[in-house]
Formats: C-alpha cells, structure tokens, sequence
C-alpha cells in the first residue's frame, strides 16, 4: 500500500498546528475557541469503534471493486447543519479508469502559508454505475459536529457579538476552516485504517500494469486522497 496519503496528511496537520500556534504566540491573537480544545475533541472519537462499524460496508463495496476490475472509488459525503443522526458516505462512484498522479489540485478547502493543501483533481474515466453502497459515518461525524454545533460554533457567535469587526484581529473564518480541516484529515485517516484492516482479509484485485485509487470527497468539493494501491 502507497503510504503518499498518510505522510501527507501528518504533513498537512502539523502545518495547520504551526500556523494556529504561530497565530496565538506571535501574534497574540484572542480565539474564541482555542485549537487545544478542538484537538481533545478530535482525539475523543473512538478510533477502534469507528474501524469496527465501517468494517462490513466497506467489505461489501471492496467485493463490488473486485468483481466490476474498477480502478477508484469515491465516496461523497455531506452534512447539512441539520439533525445530527444521519450523516453518511450516502454514495459510492466506481470508475474503470483513473489517472492520478499524486499532487494537489488547484482548488483546496484551506490555504497556509503555501503549504499544498489535500483535494486532487483525478481524471476518473468510465463510470461503472450511477451510484452504489455507502457507509454510515455517524460514530465520527457525531462526536465532531455534536461539539462543533453545541460548542464551538456558539463561541464563535458570541464572540462576534461581544466584538466590533475592527477589533477582531484574525480572520476568525480561516481559524474555523483549519479546525475543520484537522477534521476532515482525522476522516481520512480513520476511513484509510479501515479499508487498510479490510484489505488484509479481503484484497482487492488489480490487473498487472494497473493501480487502485481510493478518495473520498464531501459533496460539490473536490476528492481528497485516502490510499493507493499498486503504484
């Protein structure tokens, strides 16, 4: 297995810790949340509970992967602001083709001092089918939205109350954005170690000259890399 994914996401997450404690030593910045609280939260989902609930969806659309020889798999995810009860990898795409390379696209959710950011621009050929399987990812969305949507997004609000935009001293928007990010990264690893666990008991096969590519994608954004096989 390609371990591309996995260093950059380390990569990724200690760049957004530098510019978060960059942003609160150097320039004292005052945030309403502070970035300690949203890692204790991060480190608060249950990594071997989420692993063990993926488990059986994932073998089943691993099993679709080996029977239709497709070469990617994008899920596609959303949350709405709504009821946090329903959240969900709601649609599989499987392509016979994908050209993928490795490299950051142009369009990325978050920007920090040049560090490349994590959504791809894969050139993905020959859907196999509108839409198949899904997995549930309630057990990590829930411990992160619950706490964003309760607590973190409350603070943020009364902040902007309590202050004037002229003595706000950071773009409180971009602060937001890098939490959900380690977020989003957290996602991607939580959802690599569970096809990584599956992949040991049920391989996925892939044609001689041929790679597997795995992304995962929240709904109109573009994919984010999970693994790669093969290459």
């Amino acid at each position: 297995m390609d371990n591309t994914a996995a260093i950059r996401i380390s990569e990724r997450e200690q760049a957004i810790k530098k510019w978060l404690k960059e942003l609160i030593e150097e320039k004292g910045a005052k945030l309403p949340v502070m970035p300690e609280t949203v890692y204790d939260a991060l480190e608060n989902i249950n990594v071997s509970n989420a692993i063990k609930e993926f488990a059986p969806d994932i073998t089943d659309l691993q099993n679709f992967i080996n029977e239709n020889n497709a070469q990617a798999l994008v899920y596609e995810w959303f949350y709405d602001g709504g009821e946090v009860n329903n959240i969900h990898a709601y649609e599989g795409y499987a392509y016979r083709e994908c050209i993928f390379d490795g490299k950051p696209g142009n369009t990325d959710l978050l920007s920090i001092d040049g560090h490349d950011g994590f959504e791809m621009e894969p050139e993905l050929n020959e859907q196999i089918n509108d839409s198949f399987g899904g997995f549930c990812l309630d057990p990590v969305m829930n411990v992160w939205y619950e706490k964003l949507a309760v607590e973190f997004s409350g603070k943020f609000n009364e902040y902007y109350d309590l202050n004037s935009k002229a003595d706000i001293e950071v773009d409180l928007d971009t602060v937001t954005s890098a939490y959900d990010e380690l977020f989003h990264l957290k996602l991607i690893t939580l959802i690599r170690q569970a096809h990584q666990k599956a992949l040991e008991a049920n391989p996925i096969k892939i044609d001689t000259g041929k790679s597997f590519h795995l992304f995962i994608k929240r709904h109109e954004r573009w994919p984010m890399h999970v693994l790669s096989l093969n290459v």
